[in-house]
């Protein structure tokens, strides 16, 4: 194995959990900074890396974009109408006070939406 290869994947996974869990920095822009950092150490051009990424992107895009749109389209008519909050509400009752991360994984599941840590009243 190569050494080069194996500094540039224990960079790449140091950098996403560095920038997700350290500076709170959005999860997508974290993958792309690792994939820039990867392809550096590896020793890739920068114009191979970004190729790369774009590719990469576009060919996931290409196979689950619409559903991921459709996802987030019902997400967000699911927040606005209430029925998220009133979901989460259902579960808890059903789950009862003091065990709040079981309904808060279930609506989340269910709905397909981040729940923050604001209990629903």
């Amino acid at each position: 194995m190569d050494i080069q290869l194996i500094a540039a994947l224990v960079l790449g996974i140091a950098t996403i959990i560095v920038l997700v869990l350290r500076t709170r920095l959005d999860a997508f822009a974290a993958l792309l900074a690792a994939a820039l950092v990867t392809g550096f150490v590896a020793g890739q051009p920068a114009l191979e890396i970004i190729t790369a990424i774009t590719t990469g992107f576009g060919n996931t895009l290409a196979s689950i974009g619409i559903v991921i749109g459709l996802g987030v389209g019902i997400g967000k008519i699911l927040e606005v109408s209430g029925a998220a909050k009133s979901l989460a509400q259902a579960f808890l009752k059903l789950f009862g006070k003091g065990r709040e991360p079981g309904p808060w994984a279930a609506s989340a599941r269910w709905c397909q939406c981040p729940c923050s840590a604001t209990p629903v009243t």
